[in-house]
């Protein structure tokens, strides 16, 4: 199964206030996207699990349909912008 990385077109990340961080997962393929969104890939639990996050961190989640995207804020923990915060490991994405 391909990763989050190959198939998405890009997957950014930026602050949102001074504790929270905004990502961006935007699929160029509609079927794609259409295949994520339909078998629930991404999800608050899946993201709180994948970030290793308690799943209340996930703030806000929306399935952005006209731009083959999916949206979604986390929480950030204080000591923000250590190397193992969550929002540090899923911007390493953005590279991939």
């Amino acid at each position: 199964m391909p990763t989050l990385g190959q198939i998405a077109s890009a997957i950014r990340s930026r602050p949102a206030g001074a504790d929270h961080a905004a990502f961006d997962v935007i699929f160029h393929d509609r079927g794609q996207f259409e295949q994520v969104r339909d078998a629930a890939l991404l999800t608050p639990d899946s993201i709180a699990d994948l970030l290793r996050i308690p799943v209340e961190w996930v703030t806000r989640f929306r399935v952005y349909e006209p731009g083959n995207a999916i949206q979604f804020t986390i929480r950030r923990d204080p000591g923000a912008g250590d190397p193992a915060e969550a929002a540090a490991l899923l911007a390493e994405l953005d590279v991939v």
